[in-house]
């Protein structure tokens, strides 16, 4: 979580995932979103890398890790 600020990731309904090389893989519910993903790339400033997942899912995530940093 200390990859992306939760304003970010409640803004567009994202939740980090994890390091692959030098990419950011990031949980989206709406992958396609063009202005999600350069705005993700400059607050991590690194390459990101989408995967689809449940709107719910997210919030779910978001709400139980961020509280805990």
């Amino acid at each position: 979580v200390a990859a992306l600020p939760v304003r970010l990731a409640r803004q567009h309904a994202c939740f980090p995932i994890g390091f692959r090389g030098h990419a950011l893989y990031v949980a989206m519910a709406n992958p396609l979103d063009l202005i999600a993903l350069e705005d993700l790339r400059i607050a991590s400033n690194t390459p990101i890398r989408p995967c689809v997942a449940a709107r719910g899912d997210i919030k779910y995530f978001i709400d139980h890790h961020y509280a805990k940093t």
